[in-house]
């Protein structure tokens, strides 16, 4: 039970600090305050310079600061229960973004925490909203992650790009629908 209380409690401070994403004080301020549980200084360190860079106004020091949270997620520093909150911070800023290179090292990063963690359909579902907006290779990871979570409530979300006009995107979808089917929950 109470580990389930601080799993809500870090994952509503991340979205309290992403929903404040533009109101670059009161985001970081949300963050130093939060308990996040990670295990040393440096992991803390680095999560909170990766965290305070996301508000940057500079696009290349966002880009950086999401690669360094997929460093983050790549390393020891997250396990099954402390990871969600960072792939959904990581989800929205692939949704909200401007810049696509900021976009894409996002969508880069949850695709390679699905290699350390497990992460349900529901923290990354809110892609489905942005992809209208993104480009074939942007679309084509997201089909990915759809996939990764091998939730079979996926493949609504996934179906619709199965016959899209660019070759890598189908080829995506369809890799994405086997890996659902594959992983016997499809």
């Amino acid at each position: 039970m109470a580990d389930e209380w601080q799993r809500h409690h870090v994952v509503t401070k991340v979205v309290e600090a992403v929903d404040a994403f533009y109101d670059v004080q009161r985001g970081v301020a949300i963050l130093r305050d939060s308990e996040l549980d990670l295990s040393d200084t440096l992991h803390r360190n680095a999560m909170r310079m990766a965290l305070e860079g996301l508000t940057d106004h500079d696009a290349d020091r966002r880009d950086l600061a999401v690669s360094a949270l997929g460093d983050l997620l790549r390393g020891a520093a997250f396990d099954d229960r402390s990871a969600p909150p960072v792939v959904e911070l990581l989800v929205r800023v692939a949704v909200h973004e401007p810049v696509t290179t900021v976009r894409e090292s996002a969508l880069n990063s949850i695709s390679e925490a699905f290699q350390y963690h497990n992460v349900a359909l529901t923290t990354v579902r809110p892609l489905a909203a942005a992809m209208p907006t993104m480009e074939s290779e942007l679309l084509a990871c997201t089909l990915y992650i759809f996939g990764a979570t091998h939730d079979p409530r996926a493949c609504p979300l996934i179906d619709p790009f199965l016959g899209h006009p660019d070759r890598d995107v189908r080829e995506e979808a369809e890799r994405a629908k086997a890996e659902i089917t594959a992983s016997g929950r499809g």
